[in-house]
């Protein structure tokens, strides 16, 4: 069998939110929020917070208290507020110092991996490519004399070899302008990958 249990009632400390503004028909009064004063427990209704975070706020000095435990109402939402927006501030400031400690590590983690030469700069990169090929292109060069005595023949090979050469040439240049242009992305030259 259920039992039925009576409707609860409001606490007689509790204090209704002033209204900033009371219509009494055609005109408007107004009322000093700062001559209201209210409980810790009923200014914590206001602002949606407990008694003991208003009493926090209070020995804070967020919150002004008035004798006997007394708030008065406007310098108390005023000082909410207020504390409020710093507490955004320092959260914005927080973010902040996490985005600078983020780009500290990439930087020290770049430098590792470029001490352990596992990362090496782009003028570096193209001075050593460079210097293989031109050494291959010297070996090469004499591939023509090494396989014929016919000058003929010999034309037409070096021709075929330098050909090749410079194609090869022309397509790591493209590759070097594009890796300094964009720090080593592979997309930045697609037309003539294929």
């Amino acid at each position: 069998m259920a039992t039925r249990s009576a409707p609860r009632r409001k606490p007689k400390s509790a204090a209704k939110p002033a209204a900033v503004e009371k219509s009494a028909g055609k005109s408007a009064k107004s009322v000093d929020l700062d001559a209201i004063s209210v409980s810790a427990e009923a200014l914590g209704k206001l602002l949606g917070v407990s008694r003991k975070w208003i009493e926090k706020l209070a020995g804070e000095g967020v919150i002004e208290r008035e004798a006997k435990g007394k708030y008065p109402v406007g310098a108390a939402v005023r000082g909410y507020i207020g504390w409020l927006k710093d507490d955004q501030r320092r959260s914005s400031k927080t973010a902040a110092d996490s985005r600078l400690r983020d780009a500290r590590a990439r930087l020290i983690e770049l430098r590792i991996a470029e001490q352990s030469h596992e990362l090496i700069e782009t003028e570096e990169a193209i001075a050593t490519v460079d210097e293989i090929i031109g050494t291959i292109r010297a070996e090469a060069s004499g591939v023509a004399a090494t396989v014929t005595r016919d000058v003929e023949i010999r034309d037409r090979i070096e021709a075929a070899i330098d050909g090749i050469f410079s194609r090869a040439a022309a397509r790591f240049e493209q590759k070097a302008v594009a890796l300094r242009a964009s720090g080593g992305d592979d997309q930045a030259v697609t037309e003539d990958d294929s």
